[in-house]
C-alpha cells in the first residue's frame, strides 16, 4: 500500500459519526411524534445506540491502528526514497564527470585522428612517389620531402633534408639548426643517409619533446620505406645484372658448344681456298713463263720473220704447262676461293650479329634475319642429321625485339630438334626434318619450329619450361634452354609460346611476338 493510505483512511470515523448522527435524530423525532409505540421505538434506538457506538469505535480503533501501521511503513518508504534519491544525485554527478572526461577525449581523439588521417595521406604519397622503382632518386627525395612537409601545420617554420650516400637533397631556404628530428636511413643494416626536419621557429623549448614534438614516429616509417624501396632497388639492379650476365654467359657456353661446328665451317671453305691460292700461284708462274716466250716471238717478229724453231719452242712450253686446262681450271679456282671466302665471311658476320649483347631496349627486328643468321651459326649441329628447310615470310613486318634474346630462343629450339632426330637416327644415319617458318597473324608475328624427332610424351609436356627439368643424359642438357625460351618470349617480349607433340612422331614449338607500331621497352 502507497503512502496516500493514511489520507485515504484517517477521515473514516469523522465521515460514519457524521453520517450516522443526523440519521438517528430524525427517526428519534418521527418516533416521538407517533402516540402509541413511540416510547418502544425510542427505547429500540436507544438499545442500538451504544452497539452503533461501539461499532463506530471498533472501526475507530481498527482504523487508527492501521493508520499507524501506514504511517510506519511510509516513513520507511520515504526513508527509501531519500537514499534513492540521494544515489540518483550522486550518479548523476559521477555521469556529469564521466561526460566532461568523455568530451575530453573526444576532442583529444578526434585530434589524434586527424593527425593520424594526415600522417597516412603522407604515407600514402611517398609510398605513390616510391611505387616506380625506374624513378631517378633525385626526384623521388625531392618529391617526399615536399610530401613531409605537407604533414606539419605550418610549412613556413620547417625545413627538410635528405642525405643519401654523400648526396644532399633539400628544399628551399635550408637551413641547419638546433631544433632537429634526425631519423636514419638504413639500407642493409647500415646507416647511409638520413631524413632532417629543421624547426625554423616555434619549436619545443625541451629537448626531450623534440622527438615527439616533431612527429618522429612518421619520419620512422617514411625512412623505413625508403629504405626498403632502396633495398628493392639495388635487389633489382643486382638482379638484372645477374641476369645480363648469365645470359651472356649462356650465350658465350652456346657459342662454345657451338665452336667445333663454326670451325669446321669455316675450315672446309679455308682448305680450299688455300688449296686454290697453291694453284693459281703454281699456274701464273707457268703463264709467267709462256708470257717471256710471247715477249721473245714479239721482239723477233718486229725484226723480221720468226724462225721456226722459236715457234716451236713457244708451241712446247704451252703444251707442258697444259694452257687449255689453266684456261679452264683458274676460272673456276678463282670463282671456288671468292665462293670460300663469302662463306666464311658470312659465318664471322653471323657469329657476330649471334654474339652481339644487344641492347637493354626492344627495337625493330628483322626477324627472319635473326633466323637465317642462327641456321648459319648452328649448321654444323644440326647438317649431319637434319634437312632445315625454311619457309620465311618476305612480307613479315619488323616486330620490336630483343635480338640477343631472340637468337639464343632460335638456337635452343634448332638444337633442341637437332638432338631430336638424332636420338631418332641414331646410327643408321638417316635423316630427319627441321622446318622453320615465319608468318604474319593478324596483330602477331608467328614463328614455328617443328622437327620429326622422337616427340615429347604428353605427361612431361606441361613440365618442359620448368627450371631444370630436362629429358636428356646427365651432362648433356643443363634443362634452363626452354625455361630461357620462356623467360624471353613471355616476360620480355609479352609473346607466348606453345609446344605441339606427339610422342614418336615430332614437335612443333609455336612463338607468337606482338607487332606495334611503336617500339615498346
Amino acid at each position: 500500500m502507497g503512502a496516500g493510505a493514511i489520507s485515504s483512511n484517517a477521515p473514516r470515523l469523522s465521515t460514519f459519526a457524521a453520517f450516522l448522527f443526523p440519521l438517528l435524530l430524525p427517526i428519534a423525532g418521527i418516533l416521538l411524534a407517533q402516540k402509541e409505540g413511540a416510547y418502544d421505538g425510542l427505547g429500540l434506538l436507544l438499545l442500538l445506540y451504544p452497539s452503533l457506538l461501539f461499532l463506530v469505535a471498533r472501526n475507530y480503533h481498527n482504523t487508527i491502528r492501521e493508520s499507524l501501521g501506514y504511517r510506519f511503513k511510509n516513513q520507511a518508504l520515504l526513508d527509501e526514497l531519500s537514499e534513492h534519491v540521494e544515489q540518483l544525485q550522486d550518479e548523476v554527478a559521477a555521469r556529469q564527470e564521466t561526460q566532461a572526461e568523455l568530451s575530453a577525449l573526444n576532442e583529444t581523439l578526434e585530434q589524434r585522428v586527424s593527425e593520424r588521417a594526415n600522417e597516412l595521406q603522407v604515407l600514402y604519397l611517398v609510398s605513390s612517389i616510391l611505387a616506380n622503382p625506374a624513378s631517378p632518386l633525385e626526384e623521388v627525395f625531392n618529391a617526399i620531402l615536399m610530401s613531409v612537409l605537407s604533414s606539419w601545420s605550418d610549412e613556413r617554420e620547417t625545413c627538410a633534408r635528405i642525405t643519401f650516400n654523400d648526396e644532399c637533397y633539400q628544399t628551399e631556404h635550408y637551413q641547419d639548426g638546433p631544433q632537429k628530428v634526425s631519423v636514419p636511413i638504413i639500407i642493409n643494416g647500415e646507416a647511409v643517409g638520413a631524413i632532417d626536419i629543421v624547426y625554423l621557429a616555434g619549436g619545443p623549448s625541451d629537448e626531450s619533446e623534440l622527438f615527439e614534438y616533431g612527429k618522429g614516429s612518421l619520419l620512422e616509417a617514411i625512412s623505413q620505406d625508403i629504405s626498403s624501396n632502396i633495398e628493392h632497388r639495388l635487389s633489382l639492379e643486382e638482379r638484372q645484372s645477374m641476369e645480363v650476365q648469365l645470359r651472356h654467359a649462356q650465350k658465350l657456353e652456346a657459342v662454345g658448344q657451338l665452336a667445333a661446328g663454326i670451325a669446321h665451317e669455316i675450315n672446309t671453305p679455308t682448305q680450299f681456298v688455300n688449296d686454290n691460292t697453291h694453284f693459281l700461284r703454281e699456274a701464273f708462274a707457268d703463264y709467267g713463263r709462256l708470257l717471256v716466250a710471247y715477249d721473245r716471238l714479239v721482239e723477233t717478229a718486229v725484226d723480221g720473220p720468226i724462225p721456226q724453231i722459236e715457234l716451236k719452242e713457244v708451241k712446247e712450253l704451252a703444251e707442258e704447262i697444259d694452257i687449255d686446262y689453266l684456261k679452264e681450271e683458274i676460272p673456276q679456282a678463282v670463282e671456288q676461293s671468292l665462293e670460300g671466302l663469302g662463306r666464311i665471311a658470312r659465318i664471322v658476320q653471323a657469329m657476330k650479329e649471334f654474339s652481339h649483347p644487344g641492347t637493354a631496349e626492344k627495337t625493330p627486328t628483322d626477324l627472319n634475319r635473326m633466323i637465317e643468321t642462327t641456321i648459319d651459326v648452328s649448321r654444323n649441329e644440326w647438317k649431319y642429321s637434319a634437312e632445315l628447310i625454311t619457309a620465311l615470310d618476305p612480307a613479315l613486318p619488323q616486330v620490336p625485339a630483343l635480338a640477343g634474346e631472340f637468337n639464343q630462343v632460335m638456337l635452343n629450339l634448332i638444337v633442341n630438334a637437332a638432338h631430336a632426330i638424332t636420338d631418332v637416327a641414331g646410327e643408321s644415319g638417316e635423316k630427319g626434318e627441321i622446318r622453320i617458318t615465319t608468318r604474319q597473324d593478324g596483330e602477331w608475328a608467328e614463328i614455328r619450329v617443328s622437327d620429326t624427332g622422337k616427340g615429347i610424351p604428353e605427361a612431361i609436356q606441361k613440365r618442359i619450361f620448368d627450371p631444370f627439368f630436362t629429358t636428356k643424359e646427365v651432362g648433356k642438357g643443363s634443362g634452363q634452354g626452354l625455361t630461357i625460351a620462356w623467360s624471353a618470349i613471355v616476360d620480355k617480349h609479352d609473346g607466348t609460346i606453345d609446344v605441339e607433340s606427339e610422342e614418336g612422331k615430332g614437335t612443333t614449338f609455336t612463338i607468337r611476338l606482338p607487332i606495334m607500331q611503336n617500339v615498346v621497352s
